[in-house]
């Protein structure tokens, strides 16, 4: 039988609080580890904001600009970014 409920087990508001929170370690460690796990846990977050957008799901915390689509984006611009650091296409 197929589900055909809307509801998807991840929340919206986890996505950007993995995106806040990647940011954090980022900008505190700098380590290439943490930047590579970031980036595919942000890759994650891509998903769950294509699936929220799919949904029609309501912004994160009733915020009109922590919407899904911007989760997308958000999301998918930081796991670039994450990658080409842990990657050593920046190095410092």
């Amino acid at each position: 039988m197929e589900n055909t409920s809307k509801e998807f087990p991840v929340p919206l508001w986890v996505g950007w609080a993995v995106n806040v929170l990647g940011w954090l370690l980022f900008v505190a460690t700098f380590n290439h580890a943490i930047e590579l796990i970031t980036g595919i846990l942000c890759a994650g977050c891509v998903y769950v904001g294509y699936v929220h957008k799919n949904n029609g799901s309501e912004p994160a915390l009733g915020m009109d600009y922590l919407t899904a689509e911007r989760l997308i984006y958000a999301s998918g611009v930081e796991a670039i970014w994450m990658f080409a650091w842990a990657f050593g296409i920046f190095d410092y």
